[in-house]
């Protein structure tokens, strides 16, 4: 059973805002096959995992190979909204690729990091949602006050100082982690009452 309902998140059903336009917010996400793609992707980064463990590949290592998959990535996302080829792209755009203010960008610096860190982690196993959870935290860190993940992805956030970098209070599942949670909620209901 679905444990969450639209009424918990928002005060009035998102899709009454737009019905006068006809527009639907819900993409009915019940229908697609998420977990087929999240557990390829889960073995291929498993298999990945245990070669640059087997090479021997530190983190920092890992994390430039991150950083220039995230420029290459980035350089063909621009060829192809520009219907130009890579190397005819303007100096400008590939001097920003190439930069350090390239890998400031909150998405990728948080990205890259965890990436590297899972990449490089002889202990353990990529789980199938991980890479999901990267673009979950890569995408709202930066921009959230409190943030609650699973156990390990909170602590890989402290570790890598992440937590500190943008502000944010992560929290786990963990009863420790709850309590404090609880804690923060309640005090701030508490200033704001």
């Amino acid at each position: 059973a679905e444990v969450l309902k639209i009424r918990d998140a928002f005060l009035q059903h998102p899709d009454q805002r737009v019905e006068q336009l006809n527009v639907t917010v819900d993409a009915h996400l019940e229908n697609r096959d998420f977990k087929t793609g999240r557990t390829r992707t889960g073995g291929r980064l498993e298999a990945l995992r245990k070669r640059r463990v087997q090479e021997g590949v530190k983190f920092e290592a890992q994390l430039q190979i991150e950083y220039n998959a995230h420029r290459d990535f980035y350089l063909e996302e621009m060829a192809r909204a520009l219907s130009t080829p890579v190397k005819n792209l303007d100096k400008d755009l590939i001097a920003f690729a190439n930069s350090s203010q390239f890998r400031d960008v909150p998405a990728i610096d948080i990205a890259a990091r965890l990436n590297a860190v899972i990449l490089t982690n002889a202990m353990r196993e990529v789980k199938a949602s991980d890479a999901a959870d990267i673009d979950i935290l890569s995408s709202y860190v930066p921009y959230m006050d409190v943030f609650c993940t699973d156990a390990f992805m909170a602590e890989q956030l402290r570790v890598l100082e992440l937590d500190q970098k943008y502000q944010v209070d992560v929290f786990s599942a963990k009863t420790a982690s709850l309590n404090k949670l609880k804690t923060l909620l309640e005090e701030y209901l508490r200033k704001t009452a």
